[in-house]
């Protein structure tokens, strides 16, 4: 039983070593004593860019001692430090005996307390200095900076930038630090705010103090990052934080009275709220960075899916602005270095100077089969909760182009399949939903060569086509509409031919160059049961066996078998979990009628997400066996927080209460499951379709699950019912549940 306490005896916690705050495209990472150190990955990034290199303060020379730290997610922390510190402790050596003197100023007598704040185009470092003792102290504050100009990839290898180069040039109002040839455009502006007579240099600033007894300044620095090439003014950067500010404020909130589930979803959700971007147009701002501090980047398919993933919780407005900002670099030509087609959607962008300068494809690069299909994914379901029109005519014509580039460049060999191949020196091996260098291995665990035409790839593609069908029709296109019906018709029919695996029953993981099966037991098979391409009387066997021992770790579906020779528990791709997937595929499991499977990946998911610091799931969590290890540990060098891991939790959600919102009848389908341990969900400020309410959602004695409308605004239709796909409903049952009737 799940308590109602949101505090574990336990949390496990990953790069102890590192704390960061962000806001938008501003990123700033210091050590545990709140140093900006410049090792390692430490510094104040715009854009993936190092602005500001190290940033520490010393008091007559010498680093204050720290005592604590505090983290206010996720734009602020707090450190608290003494000078100077004790060097003689009393009892046991704690320090808490007798005090003396230390270059002229009694022990622990002069308290600082720093606080970073984070923009998105600036941070200011504050010092609040108090004298405690009951004499006049006398001392030089001094602060050392220095900036590089590296980009985050570089600053986590250890590498110096390629041609990096910094001048300085100091006025009388501020220090500014040029990044010069080859990529001159950008500059950090570095500003004393506060008391103090201040005496600058190259690399540091100076002043002397004079504090009398409990007197107490006010001092620091703000750093202000300029990019001729893309400004953002002070005006520009608070407007966009208030469209932020506005978002959060109107997301749809969730409690649940007996339990934490609703917190740690309302936390989740507001998370990646917290990962927009702010960058571009207005109608772009709240596209969601892939993840800070390792991805504080625009990656297609993770925004679009946690986009769509919380599409109930904001009427689809993160989606709409993440399809905006996406629409503008559609592939226009052939460009093999950056794997561009007319028609594609890209896999990820980057403002950094080397993709500027183009000695890296990353500032628009195309190499990914999952963005294109995930893009008109996204747009369905923002479209099923909001109805917008005008997003139609404007979103419509880029998915359009999609289908038509999978259609002549996708399909490779014209058989019917998608299948991928890198062209570009610097691109990835794979281009699949799991994308790393050994992700796609054989049964054998030999890797597989492209191309290659993985499962869930034809199943994004079979969602699509049926979506291209329904958009096509709204818009009057009735004879594109008949032709993706009977596309998606024929690659079900094929595929449910092709990957099934008949002596074991399951999907296989994909199809080789030679189209032989790839028959690895993956996480790849549950997609498709979201996407619904899988033949009915086949689910039931893939369902069995993605809960086998092998697949299902007690936390999660690994991403591959525990039996395969390749598996390795903490690989990115090879045995390790994902919350994002698996919400995919509790997606899938409520759509064919498997309720109690989908409950018990929601349950789980839910406790592992209690296990980790401020309920961040790693990138890819470790594929241990529950029952075995305590907690199931991480991949290596892991990002936290990932934006869809985030997301999960919204769609997780959507799973319990059943919703399938069809805003074009103005009709939204719910059929909700509370299990045992969360017998009461409330849903306060629900958005559909124009219209807002509240929902009550509480289990009774018999087990069932039903529910209330509460202040309702507007007029919709709210019909309970079954998904379509339910493999447990007749028509029967679906006419008694639309009658509000219990069989």
């Amino acid at each position: 039983m799940i308590s109602g306490n949101p505090h574990v005896p336990f949390q496990a916690s990953i790069h102890p070593e590192t704390l960061y705050i962000w806001r938008g495209p501003s990123l700033l990472i210091v050590d545990p004593h709140g140093e900006v150190t410049g090792d390692g990955l430490s510094g104040f990034f715009f854009r993936g860019t190092r602005f500001l290199r190290t940033l520490n303060f010393r008091i007559n020379g010498s680093h204050p001692y720290f005592c604590s730290s505090f983290v206010y997610f996720p734009d602020s922390m707090d450190f608290a430090y003494i000078y100077p510190e004790v060097k003689k402790g009393g009892t046991g050596g704690s320090g808490s005996g007798m005090i003396e003197r230390s270059d002229g100023i009694m022990e622990r007598s002069i308290e600082i307390r720093k606080k970073y704040i984070v923009r998105s185009s600036f941070f200011e470092c504050r010092l609040d200095i108090v004298n405690c003792w009951e004499e006049e102290v006398h001392f030089t504050l001094e602060w050392d900076f220095d900036a590089d100009f590296a980009t985050i990839d570089k600053a986590v290898s250890g590498e110096k930038e390629l041609h990096s180069s910094a001048e300085t040039d100091i006025t009388r109002e501020s220090i500014n630090i040029k990044s010069s040839s080859p990529f001159p455009g950008m500059s950090s502006e570095i500003r004393v705010t506060g008391d103090g007579f201040w005496q600058s240099g190259r690399e540091k600033l100076k002043a002397d103090f004079v504090l009398g007894r409990q007197e107490k300044i006010t001092t620091g620095i703000s750093v202000t990052v300029v990019d001729h090439d893309d400004p953002v003014s002070l005006s520009g950067s608070k407007e966009r934080e208030q469209v932020m500010h506005n978002w959060l404020s109107g997301l749809c909130r969730i409690e649940t009275p007996q339990s934490c589930f609703g917190e740690v979803v309302n936390h989740s959700v507001r998370t990646v709220g917290y990962a927009s971007l702010l960058d571009g147009t207005r109608e772009e701002w709240l596209s969601p960075a892939a993840g800070y501090p390792l991805y504080p980047y625009l990656f297609a398919r993770d925004a679009l899916t946690s986009a769509w993933m919380i599409s109930m919780f904001d009427e689809g407005q993160m989606a709409f602005n993440t399809l905006s900002a996406i629409a503008k670099l559609q592939g226009k030509v052939d460009d093999p270095e950056r794997d561009e087609q007319p028609g594609r959607i890209i896999q990820q962008t980057r403002k950094n100077p080397l993709s500027r300068l183009g000695e890296e494809p990353f500032g628009r690069y195309y190499g990914d089969f999952s963005s294109p299909f995930m893009y008109i994914v996204a747009f369905a379901f923002a479209h099923a909760w909001s109805g917008d029109s005008a997003q139609v005519k404007k979103i419509w014509p880029v998915c359009r182009r999609v289908l038509d580039w999978a259609e002549r460049l996708g399909d490779r060999d014209g058989d019917g399949y998608l299948e991928y191949l890198t062209l570009s020196r610097s691109g990835p091996r794979n281009q699949a939903w799991k994308d790393s260098e050994n992700a796609i291995v054989d049964e054998n665990g030999k890797l597989v060569d492209p191309p290659v035409t993985t499962s869930e790839t034809q199943g994004y593609y079979y969602a699509s086509l049926q979506a291209g069908a329904f958009f096509s029709l709204i818009t009057g296109n009735h004879r594109d509409a008949l032709k993706y019906l009977k596309k998606a018709a024929m690659l079900k029919k094929a595929f449910n031919r092709d990957f099934w695996v008949e002596s074991e029953g399951y999907i296989a993981l994909g199809l080789d160059s030679k189209k032989r099966q790839i028959k690895s037991r993956t996480s790849n098979m549950g997609h498709c049961l979201a996407t619904g391409i899988i033949d009915s009387e086949k689910v039931p066997s893939v369902v069995k066996t993605l809960f086998s021992s092998d697949m299902y770790s007690g936390w999660c579906v690994r991403t591959l078998s525990s039996t395969h020779p390749a598996y390795n528990p903490l690989d990115y791709h090879l045995g390790s979990i994902w919350p994002v997937e698996n919400a995919s595929i509790a997606f899938g499991l409520r759509r064919y009628g498997f309720d109690q499977e989908a409950l018990k990946l929601i349950k789980a998911n839910f406790e592992l997400a209690l296990h980790w610091k401020n309920n961040w799931v790693p990138e890819c969590a470790g594929g241990y066996d529950r029952s075995q290890q305590l907690h199931p540990g991480a991949f290596p060098k892991a990002n936290v927080p990932q934006t869809w891991n985030a997301a999960a939790l919204g769609l997780f959600t959507n799973v319990l209460l059943g919703f399938q919102p069809f805003a074009p009848l103005n009709t939204l389908f719910i059929d909700p499951v509370l299990p045992e341990w969360l017998p009461e969900l409330n849903l306060h400020s629900l958005r559909f379709n124009g219209s807002v309410f509240d929902l009550h959602v509480y289990r009774i004695g018999s087990g069932k699950t039903k529910f209330k409308v509460l202040n309702k605004k507007g007029r919709f239709f709210l019909i309970r019912q079954q998904p379509y796909n339910s493999l447990s409903v007749n028509l029967w049952n679906r006419l008694l549940s639309a009658a509000g009737i219990t069989s």
